[in-house]
């Protein structure tokens, strides 16, 4: 059989082990295999795009692939494979986006990933620039001890084990301030945040 040749859909039913006769696992893997070659590349370029980073990227849609191997027998694909896949895809980028968008560096990969046209764009940098003062303002709320270990680590980039050392503190003291940090700054930020996935994923 040329898998090659197969349609998304013929694809789909072999990879989900879908027939008139019980398919085989290797097989479903051939399948399976054939659906990451033609999708792969250009999942991870939207990826790439609008998360800025291609690590990210690329463990984004590996993540993708593996829970789409794991969960075949349950997957219902109501339109198109290409718009399941990419759907899947935007969704990771949104959860990727929604847990690092706190970093002022980040924010700025943010707003260099913008593709929209230029009249759109008075208005994105308007509402980055009140994320960007309203994240200043969240941290300055924090508690002391939880500020100073996220402006290390945020602000100037420290590991974990240099701002342990740099606090004579415990690397595990440092890993709860920073979750402490990012669950208060999170609540602060709520509106924010939905409104740039917004603007990002152009919904």
């Amino acid at each position: 059989m040329n898998f090659r040749k197969l349609t998304d859909s013929h694809l789909t039913g072999l990879f989900r082990g879908i027939g008139s006769e019980k398919v085989p696992v290797s097989v479903q893997e051939r399948a399976f295999e054939e659906i990451y070659r033609r999708y792969w590349l250009q999942l991870f370029q939207v990826a790439w795009q609008k998360t800025g980073e291609r690590e990210a990227a690329e463990e984004l849609v590996q993540e993708l692939f593996v829970r789409l191997w794991e969960r075949r027998l349950e997957l219902e694909v109501t339109s198109s494979l290409k718009n399941y896949l990419h759907t899947a895809i935007r969704y990771r980028i949104m959860n990727f986006i929604r847990d690092q968008m706190l970093s002022s560096r980040h924010l700025i990969a943010i707003k260099n990933s913008f593709s929209a046209p230029a009249e759109n764009m008075i208005e994105q940098d308007l509402r980055l620039r009140e994320l960007d003062t309203s994240l200043k303002a969240s941290i300055k709320k924090l508690p002391l001890k939880s500020r100073t270990i996220f402006e290390l680590s945020r602000g100037r980039h420290f590991s974990n084990k240099q701002i342990a050392g740099q606090l004579k503190i415990s690397e595990k003291t440092v890993e709860y301030h920073l979750t402490k940090s990012l669950k208060l700054l999170r609540v602060y930020l709520k509106d924010f945040v939905t409104v740039l996935l917004i603007i990002l994923m152009g919904l």
